[in-house]
């Protein structure tokens, strides 16, 4: 949690949103980073990522990332629903005819883990067909929540309530711009950076849900 004053080196450095598709897709289909992935050892310790060839992967995660976020979550649910067993709630995951882990099915995909999990949700909740609209809202949902409980948590711990209104005051020395890392800080062990809200979607939550969060100015 933002707890203290963190360093003005980064007070006028830029923030970088995540909407950028085609950045994703370069991301993705890096060789280095390809390669990167398919050293990753397999929880099962089965090692089915080792029996994937580059060109096998490239021409997966091009099916994949080629698609918008919404396209991306609607295509993850028509083929997780096909591996999916309701008698026993379990999913058996197969590529190329062959079984493998969750592990080595979202390195060949490039798919996250944020968003394997929200596709199994719908599953789960027998919610396979999404019309265009409310699977975008649904999406948008998802990273609204995520701003959410970070600002609630920051509100609670070092919001100061003022006594002749309803504001909410932060310590002065802080900066929205630092308080956006902080929060990305602590959704990085669950939320894979292509799926991290941007700044934009985090300042709307804050501005919308919070309008009485306030960071007063520093008196000299």
């Amino acid at each position: 949690m933002f707890r203290k004053r963190l360093s003005y080196n980064t007070v006028n450095t830029p923030i970088h949103t995540n909407d950028n598709s085609s950045n994703k897709m370069k991301l993705s289909l890096n060789r280095e980073n390809i390669m990167n992935d398919l050293k990753m050892i397999c929880l099962c310790k089965s090692q089915c990522i080792e029996e994937y060839r580059i060109k096998d992967v490239i021409a997966a995660r091009v099916v994949y990332h080629s698609k918008n976020e919404v396209e991306k979550l609607q295509w993850l649910i028509d083929i997780l629903q096909t591996y999916f067993n309701v008698e026993d709630n379990q999913i058996s995951l197969l590529i190329n005819g062959r079984l493998v882990c969750r592990d080595a099915f979202l390195v060949y995909y490039g798919i996250s883990q944020y968003k394997y999990y929200v596709a199994l949700k719908h599953i789960r909740n027998e919610n396979f067909f999404i019309v265009h609209g409310n699977s975008t809202r649904d999406y948008k949902n998802t990273l609204h929540d995520l701003c959410f409980s970070y600002l609630e948590k920051l509100m609670d711990h070092l919001g100061d309530k003022q006594p002749d209104s309803n504001e909410v005051h932060l310590p002065c020395y802080c900066l929205r711009s630092e308080i956006y890392e902080d929060f990305l800080n602590s959704i990085k062990s669950t939320v894979i950076e292509e799926d991290f809200p941007s700044y934009c979607t985090f300042t709307n939550t804050w501005q919308k849900e919070f309008s009485m969060l306030k960071i007063p100015k520093k008196i000299d």
